[in-house]
């Protein structure tokens, strides 16, 4: 299954999500206002052989750049998605079923990561309400020291997994490709 949204007609800033299992429901998120590129959803049925699941899985790509017009967009795109996540599902919903919310965040620079609350980051993960038991956690973040892009020297991609998802995740099973040598 392939769930797809091009945010201009030129097909530039294309977002997908791809499964090897069924994509039950799919729809364009986040679209207007501070949004400059829309975010995706889709509801992933995934079987284990004895257990059934649906998974929520949120696509996105934050505002670039690191002007200062940027680094607000980027705040308010973060925000923006943490609020929509709260109206959206209880908070039941959100500490018990599984999301991931994965992208290119462009959290390059120290500031996007701190202070924890109300970065870029927090935002993304929830931990900018007194609610705990809902903060989601960035996997790659983990990873930090051992990755790097060419120019950047962090990591720009992200898989943020709600609290039950990350009670099932194995710190072993992410692995990061190394660079192509012929890559410039």
């Amino acid at each position: 299954s392939c769930f797809a949204d091009s945010s201009d007609g030129a097909g530039n800033d294309d977002i997908v999500i791809i499964s090897k299992y069924p994509i039950k429901a799919s729809e364009m998120i986040l679209s207007g206002g501070t949004w400059p590129r829309r975010g995706i959803k889709a509801v992933i049925e995934i079987t284990d052989g004895t257990i059934t699941k649906d998974y929520t899985v949120i696509g996105l790509h934050l505002k670039a750049f690191d002007d200062a017009e940027s680094v607000q967009k980027r705040l308010d795109q973060s925000q923006a998605l943490a609020n929509y996540l709260r109206t959206t599902y209880s908070a039941s919903t959100l500490t018990t079923n599984y999301f991931i919310v994965a992208g290119d965040m462009n959290t390059y620079a120290a500031g996007h990561r701190s202070p924890v609350e109300t970065c870029t980051l927090g935002y993304l993960r929830l931990l900018d309400d007194a609610d705990a038991a809902n903060n989601f956690t960035a996997v790659n973040e983990t990873l930090l020291p051992s990755t790097a892009t060419h120019q950047l020297g962090s990591v720009l991609d992200h898989i943020i997994l709600s609290p039950a998802l990350y009670t099932k995740y194995h710190s072993d099973s992410v692995t990061v490709k190394t660079t192509d040598p012929n890559y410039t």
